[in-house]
């Protein structure tokens, strides 16, 4: 195995630090409750050093993540660049994008960006998406693997479609005409919809190549594991923590149980390809998928929807051993 390829040593070990520190921010930043007035004030002393240093340790894996996640997309431009002729043109149109996303995330952290660069920016990771997803339909060996390309480019365009509503909304570029928050309200629900179906769809797409990699295909056991970790995580989103970000969930139990039992057969889908033989890239890119949220509101978000995507549909046809050619 050599150290560049898709597989290499240092490229897992890339991949697993930054998912762990994606992770970290997501738990610390984007879903523990944040008070603020006189709740904050009320509060005991430890739970003020809790909060603090939750929040530190966020920040601190946030920049580590969005470090890593630039570092894995320059590898994944390089491996554009080098695909196969008869795929010039897109995988050209894909590394430039790529090269435009990367200088792009670094100017952020240098100048300061208004609600122009939020939505060019948030644009150009969907035209990234739609044209990965694009180059590797074709190759995709099922249908669920098929119907699951098709959701997660519904997704992220409703997603894309919401953060616009909302950019517009707030800089006031979106006339009286057009109401921004009615279609940032509706983008956001039609893309937690599509990303809760992609979740199931997943489960349906990549598990079964997990039972063919590996010796124990008990799917018994795992019915019965997905049955109570679905429950299980429905029961923590039915009555969420107030303030943190998974209460945004909509208010109708059975809509929430529906999500929460998708996203967590998303979960554990990514989960059993990290660790079964071959099925790292399957894995990681499900996880950073998930990870990445819907809708997406950050710099590092957009860039763990691109890196996902890539990572995954890089591995699509990946079905009998094969190596598939760089994306």
């Amino acid at each position: 195995m050599s150290p560049s390829g898709p597989d290499s040593p240092l490229r897992l070990a890339l991949l697993r630090v930054a998912a762990f520190a994606a992770l970290v921010e997501a738990v610390c930043i984007r879903l523990l409750p944040r008070p603020l007035g006189p709740a904050h004030a009320g509060r005991s002393e430890w739970l003020g050093f809790i909060d603090e240093n939750t929040a530190q340790s966020g920040s601190t894996a946030f920049v580590v993540s969005l470090v890593l996640c630039l570092s894995l997309l320059m590898g994944q431009t390089t491996r554009a660049l080098g695909r196969r002729p008869g795929d010039a043109w897109r995988s050209g149109l894909v590394a430039g994008g790529l090269m435009a996303l990367i200088t792009i995330s670094l100017s952020a952290a240098l100048i300061p960006v208004g609600p122009a660069f939020v939505a060019g920016f948030t644009l150009l990771a969907l035209v990234i998406v739609i044209l990965v997803i694009g180059q590797r339909y074709a190759g995709l060996a099922t249908g669920w693997q098929r119907c699951f390309a098709v959701l997660c480019a519904g997704a992220a365009s409703c997603s894309a479609l919401s953060q616009l509503a909302q950019v517009g909304a707030v800089s006031g570029s979106v006339g009286m005409a057009i109401p921004a928050e009615a279609i940032r309200h509706s983008a956001s629900g039609a893309a937690l919809l599509l990303a809760a179906a992609a979740g199931a769809c997943s489960y349906l797409a990549w598990m079964e190549a997990v039972h063919e990699t590996t010796r124990f295909g008990w799917r018994s056991l795992e019915g019965a594991v997905s049955g109570a970790g679905s429950l299980a995580f429905a029961a923590i989103c039915i009555f969420p923590v107030r303030g943190s970000a998974i209460s945004a969930l909509p208010e109708a139990w059975p809509a929430v149980a529906a999500a929460s039992a998708c996203l967590f057969l998303a979960g554990l889908t990514a989960l059993s390809n990290i660790f079964a033989p071959g099925r790292a890239r399957v894995g990681y890119g499900l996880l950073f998928m998930i990870l990445a949220g819907i809708p997406l509101r950050t710099v590092l978000q957009n860039l763990m929807l691109v890196l996902g995507c890539l990572l995954l549909f890089e591995a699509a046809p990946d079905q009998g051993g094969s190596e598939p050619g760089p994306v």
